[in-house]
């Protein structure tokens, strides 16, 4: 269990503010953004699955170190970008 004063436990409460504040969701897996967006655009045939996705490079296994990898470089890219649009535009 993550402390809630840590670093991590605050990203939940900062994106549900954003959100509410744009209207937008954040929380795509929970709110099933991806399968409802595929089927507004009139998709068929839609499958969903789940997979393992490593967040920290010490898994023994080289195929989810390589993976992680990616995802690190995904994640850090992805948040950067968002912490300059929505920060100083919605939370000041």
């Amino acid at each position: 269990m993550m402390p809630n004063d840590s670093a991590m436990a605050q990203w939940g409460p900062i994106w549900k503010e954003v959100g509410r504040k744009t209207g937008l969701e954040f929380n795509v897996v929970s709110s099933n953004t991806m399968e409802k967006g595929l089927k507004n655009a009139e998709f068929t045939n839609i499958m969903s699955e789940d997979y393992y996705v490593p967040l920290a490079p010490w898994s023994d296994n080289p195929k989810m170190k390589q993976l992680d990898l990616y995802q690190s470089v995904a994640m850090t890219n992805d948040v950067e970008g968002f912490l300059i649009y929505f920060m100083p535009n919605y939370l000041g």
